[in-house]
C-alpha cells in the first residue's frame, strides 16, 4: 500500500508539473521575476529539417496485431508483444526526434524523465485537457492503429516518452480509469525489465518480461485492469533468472548471464476514455 500511496503522489505531481508548465507558457512572467533574468532563455537549436519533418513510414511489411500469433504465454491474460514492431532506423530517428524535444516539454520526476504528450490528464474536461501531437509522434499512433494494434474508432491520443537510465525505474502501478484499458510500449534503445504484479500488500509477481528494443508491448484486461505494472530500479537486467520471459529471444525462455543495461526509454501510448 506504501508503493500505492507514493504512485498517486507522484501523477499528481506529473499533473501539477504540466498544469504549471501550460501556464507558463500562456502568461508573462511577473515583473519581479523578469528583473531576476540577467539574459533572455535561448531558444533550444532545432532539429535537423530531416528529423523535423520525420514521419514513421506506413510499410507493408511492419507486422501487424495478431492477437493469437503474439500472445505471450506468462500466466496472465491480454499480454502481448510484438518484435521488431519498427526497424533500427526507425528506432534511431525516433531517438533524434526525441532528443531534439525543446528542453520545456520534459519533466523531471523521481527515477526518470518524461514527455507528456497529446494533453493533460483530468478527472473533469472529459477526462483530458487535449493538445496535438508533435507530428513524428502521430505518425506512430497512425501506424499503430493501421496494424490494428489500436481500433480505428480509439486510436491513441496520449503518449508518455519515459527516459530511464541505469539505476533508474518507476514505482508499481496502474494507469487508472482515465484511460481507456489497452496499452502499447514501443522500447527503444535497449533492453528492459517489465514486470507485473499482484494489487496487493504482498505484491507477488505475476509475470516478469524482458523487453528487447524496437519490440511492441501490449496489454489490456487482467493485465490493465487487475495488475500493477513496473520497470524495476536496476543497473542490471537479471536475465538468467528462471521466471524471466525473455521476449528478445522470440519462443524462447533461454538463460543467460545478466545483461547491462543502457540508458533507454519508450513510448507508453494510450487512448482517453
Amino acid at each position: 500500500e506504501g508503493v500505492a500511496t507514493k504512485m498517486a503522489i507522484d501523477f499528481k505531481m506529473l499533473m501539477r508539473e504540466e498544469r504549471l508548465r501550460a501556464r507558463e507558457r500562456h502568461a508573462p512572467p511577473p515583473a519581479a521575476a523578469a528583473a531576476l533574468l540577467s539574459e533572455p532563455r535561448s531558444p533550444p537549436p532545432p532539429l535537423p529539417q530531416t528529423d523535423v519533418d520525420w514521419a514513421l513510414p506506413s510499410r507493408n511489411d511492419r507486422p501487424e496485431y495478431d492477437a493469437e500469433a503474439h500472445a505471450v504465454d506468462c500466466g496472465v491474460r491480454g499480454i502481448a508483444h510484438i518484435a521488431e514492431w519498427c526497424s533500427a532506423e526507425e528506432e534511431e530517428a525516433m531517438l533524434r526526434c526525441t532528443d531534439g524535444a525543446p528542453a520545456h516539454r520534459w519533466t523531471r520526476l523521481r527515477g526518470r524523465r518524461l514527455q507528456s504528450l497529446g494533453g493533460t490528464p483530468s478527472s473533469s474536461d472529459g477526462g483530458m485537457t487535449r493538445e496535438p501531437l508533435p507530428s513524428w509522434v502521430q505518425s506512430v499512433c497512425d501506424e499503430l492503429v493501421r496494424c490494428g494494434v489500436f481500433p480505428h474508432d480509439q486510436p491513441p491520443n496520449h503518449v508518455l516518452l519515459n527516459e530511464y537510465r541505469p539505476g533508474q525505474g518507476i514505482d508499481p502501478h496502474k494507469d487508472g480509469p482515465l484511460y481507456a484499458p489497452r496499452v502499447a510500449i514501443l522500447s527503444l534503445s535497449s533492453r528492459a525489465s517489465f514486470l507485473f504484479l499482484e494489487d496487493s500488500v504482498a505484491r507477488a509477481e505475476r509475470a516478469a518480461l524482458l523487453l528487447p528494443p524496437r519490440g511492441l508491448l501490449l496489454f489490456r484486461d487482467e493485465a490493465y485492469t487487475d495488475l500493477l505494472h513496473t520497470v524495476p530500479q536496476a543497473t542490471h537486467d537479471d536475465a538468467a533468472r528462471p521466471s524471466l520471459v525473455r521476449l528478445d529471444l522470440p519462443g524462447r525462455a533461454g538463460a543467460c548471464s545478466g545483461e547491462e543495461r543502457g540508458g533507454g526509454g519508450g513510448e507508453q501510448c494510450g487512448g482517453g476514455e
